[in-house]
């Protein structure tokens, strides 16, 4: 969360000056998650209620992580018996 929109013109502030994690993130070959502030992520935390926080953008960051670990669980168990594997 390095940047917000201006709620009014849409414009993108960087909070913490020019973003550098999609240069960082391309040397090892990681995809970069970038979004933007969420502002209610403050108040839900101050609320004691962070787990109620939802957004698409996360639930996709959770999907993807999730596909990629079934992905590579497979891949370490191929060829492992199947008492080894369960």
């Amino acid at each position: 969360m390095s940047y917000l929109k201006c709620p009014s013109c849409g414009e993108r502030v960087n909070l913490f000056g020019e973003s550098k994690g999609e240069k960082i993130a391309s040397k090892p070959r990681l995809r970069f998650w970038g979004y933007p502030f969420d502002p209610i992520i403050a108040l839900l935390s101050d609320e004691g209620k962070i787990e109620d926080y939802s957004t698409p953008i996360i639930a996709s960051i959770a999907d993807e992580l999730r596909t990629r670990a079934a992905k590579q669980v497979e891949q370490l168990t191929q060829g492992l018996p199947n008492r080894l594997v369960h």
